[in-house]
């Protein structure tokens, strides 16, 4: 039988329909593929030129911060060129700019609505009085390469002293460190929080003010990637203020004076004996000075004893036993208790400190000291070198001198010998014993107990001792020791660091 073959002529051609069709869907994908990867590219280049941007204005904050490292520098020294007045005075902004942009206040567009005037006005064409600003070249290495040439990664910092009312938005609105109408006083850095400036100071760098200030920066960075993004970052810093100390000798201790012991609690800084020298009962004023006669030679919660037969000098000193010492009393009589918080200073101030740990090893052209299982140090320069000459006199070329904050610790206890010497903060985290020869200009912070035995040959200090410990123990000075409180040495101790970031922001203009 023959099979008949039948074929329905309406489903013809239906095989090239469905391949045109999964053509077309395949055809779809790949476009999609594409548009998303090219999307991806996009946003992955228009993330990475943001971040550049984001980490170049950083950048140019930490190239502003470093220079206003004082006199560390060189030529790309900050300090005698930053702000002394507010926004709106002579000279009150500096800007940090890349070569090649002469007048980069023309391109900051926030500057005139954040510092017209008391409220944020904004003004076209750049600053409204040009004599506001200044400007010094970037030093940070060429980066980022433009079409035109190549240029650091931000095209400005400006630096400006923080005032009560600065601005952190293009909005106007702002934020106060104390919202008491002082709007347009400024703002001042005491070390451990930010307070506007007492009304009838000039600065906050004052070196009257008790407690110290200094003051602080606030530094603004824009920058511009190469593939367009742009950001800008703020930051405010601060130099820490010099610790200032009620006495040559401020102790939490028991204080137990012997041998020939001579402490003066007149300021050598600003003091001077009619015959030069700097010891006497009543100094007048250096040239260009004014004697500061408002320090104790001993300041103590606990009791003071003297066995020996030293000299204590002091403009605070009549009426007290012994002369020139005054015992802190608890509070009830209305005079407070021991003012500082020793492990909490120690804490803060090693952060940058040369840190010379027991166990340090020793090698050919390394670190010295070294190998101290015991910290018995003899003929040890423990950091810094001092001013010469040694104790300083005051001349007006008088040399030498670079501080150095270190610090000896591990909770051990630091025993020197004959011949040791340096010159800013020294720091001890544990007991200090001194047998001799020693000399240091600076600070001295101890931890525990502070024991001078003399030895044979002379300590000199120029600065101040501050130690804290439980008042049962003992604080003995004695020897043939020559402490004299000295305010030029103690603001010298910490200027070995660039300023402190105090906080750091993204602005979103």
């Amino acid at each position: 039988m023959k099979r008949t073959q039948w074929t329905n002529k309406s489903e013809s051609g239906i095989a090239m329909i469905a391949a045109l069709f999964a053509l077309l869907l395949l055809t779809a994908i790949a476009v999609g593929m594409m548009y998303m990867a090219n999307s991806e590219t996009q946003v992955n280049a228009n993330f990475k030129s943001s971040e550049r941007a984001f980490w170049g204005a950083r950048a140019g904050l930490e190239e502003t911060r470093a220079r206003l490292y004082t006199g560390k520098l060189g030529s790309g020294d900050l300090v005698a060129l930053a702000p002394a007045n507010l926004p709106g005075n002579a000279n009150s902004i500096l800007y940090v700019a890349r070569p090649g942009i002469a007048a980069p206040w023309a391109q900051d567009g926030q500057v005139c609505r954040e510092f017209s005037g008391a409220a944020p006005i904004a003004c076209a064409g750049g600053l409204p009085n040009a004599a506001w600003a200044s400007r010094v070249d970037s030093q940070t290495p060429m980066q980022v390469v433009t079409a035109n040439n190549t240029a650091p990664p931000f095209e400005w910092v400006r630096v400006t002293l923080k005032r009560n009312d600065s601005s952190i938005s293009g909005g106007g609105s702002s934020y106060y460190v104390e919202q008491n109408g002082s709007l347009t006083r400024e703002i001042c850095w005491n070390g451990t929080s930010q307070i506007v400036k007492p009304a009838g100071v000039g600065q906050c760098g004052d070196p009257t003010l008790s407690p110290r200030m200094n003051p602080v920066y606030m530094l603004e960075s824009y920058a511009i990637a190469p593939g367009g993004a742009s950001r800008y970052a703020q930051m405010e810093v601060a130099n820490n203020p010099p610790i200032s100390t009620n006495a040559a000798v401020d102790s939490q201790d028991v204080v137990v004076l012997q041998g020939a012991l001579d402490i003066s609690g007149f300021d050598a800084c600003g003091c001077i004996c009619a015959d030069g020298t700097t010891f006497c009962a009543n100094p007048g004023n250096r040239p260009g000075h004014v004697c500061d006669k408002s320090k104790w030679a001993i300041y103590s919660q606990a009791t003071i004893t003297q066995n020996g037969n030293g000299k204590l000098f002091s403009g605070m000193g009549p009426g007290n036993t012994p002369p020139g010492t005054s015992q802190m009393n608890d509070g009830l009589l209305g005079r407070p208790l021991f003012p500082y918080d020793i492990p909490a200073m120690i804490d803060t101030l090693k952060n940058d400190a040369q840190t010379v740990h027991a166990d340090a090893a020793c090698y050919n052209g390394g670190p010295q000291p070294c190998g101290l299982s015991s910290f018995h140090l003899q003929n040890a320069a423990l950091g810094g070198t001092l001013p010469v000459p040694f104790p300083p006199t005051y001349p007006a070329n008088q040399t030498g001198g670079v501080p150095q904050v270190t610090y000896y610790g591990d909770g051990n206890s630091l025993d020197l010998n004959a011949g040791s010497s340096g010159n800013g903060i020294l720091i001890v985290d544990g007991d200090l014993t001194i047998h001799g020869g020693f000399n240091w200009y600076g600070l001295i912070l101890v931890k525990g107990i502070v024991n001078f035995t003399g030895g044979g040959s002379s300590q000199n200090i120029w600065g101040a001792i501050l130690n804290g410990t439980s008042v049962t123990q003992n604080d003995t000075l004695g020897g043939s020791s020559t402490i004299t409180y000295d305010r030029c040495a103690l603001d010298n101790t910490l200027g070995t660091s660039p300023p402190k970031m105090l906080s750091f922001r993204e602005i979103t203009y």
